[in-house]
């Protein structure tokens, strides 16, 4: 079963990554739209279609989250594939490594927020 979930999110990530890829798709901001100031996550998805691109400068630019979300991605799918291969359970134990260290990502919103705000993205 835990295979069957873990192939169904391999191609929902490449179904998605072909819509981003292909400027198909636009996601507003909700926090944008009621509260009229960027959120932390404003440009992420315009930073990934630019790596998606290979521009990455202009991807920081736009969000320098993108680079602990595109290795977060990178390592998560590796860890995906391991566990449908091996049938064990990694993703989890990254996934709980990963967000044990929230204080670190509050640390990462709060100076996104700021610098999404200074850019007036």
């Amino acid at each position: 079963m835990r295979r069957l979930f873990y192939f169904f999110l391999i191609l929902f990530e490449i179904f998605f990554g072909f819509l981003l890829y292909g400027n198909m798709i636009h996601i507003p901001c909700f926090f944008k739209t009621i509260f009229h100031i960027p959120c932390p996550g404003c440009g992420l998805t315009r930073a990934m279609i630019e790596v998606m691109h290979f521009h990455f400068m202009k991807a920081i630019y736009y969000n320098f989250l993108i680079i602990p979300v595109v290795l977060f991605c990178f390592f998560c799918n590796i860890f995906i594939v391991l566990d449908i291969i091996k049938d064990r359970m990694r993703v989890s134990f990254l996934v709980q490594k990963i967000f044990s260290w929230w204080r670190v990502f509050l640390l990462f919103l709060i100076l996104s927020e700021v610098v999404n705000i200074y850019h007036g993205i």
